[in-house]
């Protein structure tokens, strides 16, 4: 059987360090193999995201940094750094955070909100819908709002998610805690977006 690991020399123990997620970060691609091959470098998503990473009564809390495309996650405690000064490689990290995800699910543990299963759901096809009432959007399109927008709709974002369910259409995330009209303020508010962008036609650079 073969498989990668990171082997040190001369280890002094095996001992592992408790540690609280408080953020994920999805990289690109190139950016994850950027951090993953050179991570003393400065990183401008850890210069942005400072605050996430402290340490407190023994317990390192961290930024996630998971691959785009793929399924491994980096943990980073910069230590108030630009450059990923703690870290961990985590093989497989988007699978072990879908499996809690789903455990918490079934026994309704603490609530999870759609911005933590957003850069969890790599499907195209996944929707967000509630509970409640027919409304759909797309997770792409939640994924794609700009910082003014993650702020304008923080009710959206900070919803309950009461099921991931598979459907013929693709995966559905059952939102729960917020007004169903707020999904269709979203998805009209992303309509007229590109409308817009469709009238304005190509644009010269």
């Amino acid at each position: 059987m073969k498989f990668k690991a990171n082997f040190v020399e001369k280890p002094g123990n095996f001992q592992m360090d408790d540690c609280q997620i408080e953020k994920v970060v999805e990289l690109s691609h190139e950016d994850f193999c950027r951090l993953k091959i050179a991570p003393l470098e400065n990183q401008p998503f850890l210069a942005e995201n400072k605050d996430c990473m402290f340490s407190r009564d023994g317990v390192i809390h961290c930024l996630l940094a998971l691959d785009q495309d793929g399924n491994d996650g980096i943990l980073v405690d910069a230590e108030g750094y630009d450059y990923a000064r703690l870290a961990a490689y985590v093989p497989g990290m988007r699978d072990i955070m879908n499996a809690e995800m789903g455990y918490r699910l079934e026994r309704h543990q603490p609530e999870i909100r759609v911005r933590d299963v957003l850069p969890l759901l790599k499907e195209e096809l996944a929707c967000l819908c509630h509970e409640e009432a027919e409304q759909y959007a797309p997770v792409e399109d939640l994924r794609r709002l700009s910082d003014a927008g993650r702020v304008d709709f923080a009710a959206l974002l900070d919803a309950g998610v009461s099921e991931i369910r598979a459907s013929p259409e693709g995966t559905e995330v059952v939102l729960t805690g917020v007004d169903p009209e707020e999904l269709a303020r979203f998805s009209e508010a992303h309509d007229a977006f590109m409308e817009a962008e469709r009238a304005m036609g190509p644009v010269m650079g």
